[in-house]
């Protein structure tokens, strides 16, 4: 949405994301055609068949984006525009090695400082450990994927962790 308003945001097979508009003539009625924004959304690239998610977090004033590819694994945008048409959204800054882990090892935030606190959430959005420094505990978590929410004076960065058995 922007201003209230649906857009519409597509993956590719070649990777790169398309950003539409203009979806409705009228409340209900899709148009016949949509307003290609653009064909190349910023930075944004998960390589081939790329597979985008808006998010909009309570509070939260500009929408993330989550992109996902063919080769696995999740990138993190982090929006400062509310128009998906600019390149508003920036790399990264916390990555976690190694990334999949075994479980019960500890994770270590490769751009943490030493202060910066975390939570480890489920993927239905449920907080189950918290903790602070660069170190982050996985025990007596299931195999599978969390995301890891990382604040610190630098800003609020979420990153993918996947845990094997």
């Amino acid at each position: 949405f922007n201003q209230g308003v649906p857009e519409l945001l597509l993956g590719t097979f070649r990777g790169t994301l398309w950003h539409y508009s203009n979806l409705f003539a009228s409340p209900g009625q899709f148009n016949a055609s949509f307003t290609l924004i653009t064909d190349r959304l910023g930075y944004a690239d998960a390589g081939l068949r790329s597979a985008p998610a808006v998010v909009n977090r309570p509070g939260q004033e500009y929408p993330d984006l989550i992109l996902g590819g063919a080769t696995g694994g999740l990138l993190y945008y982090k929006g400062t525009l509310a128009d998906l048409g600019e390149k508003s959204y920036s790399q990264p800054k916390a990555t976690l090695y190694p990334n999949p882990i075994r479980q019960g090892q500890k994770a270590l935030c490769m751009e943490c400082p030493l202060k910066a606190k975390w939570t480890l959430i489920s993927t239905q959005g449920q907080a189950l450990l918290n903790g602070e420094g660069n170190e982050i505990a996985t025990y007596g978590l299931v195999p599978g994927l969390y995301i890891v929410q990382i604040q610190s004076n630098d800003g609020h960065f979420l990153s993918p962790l996947m845990i094997l058995n």
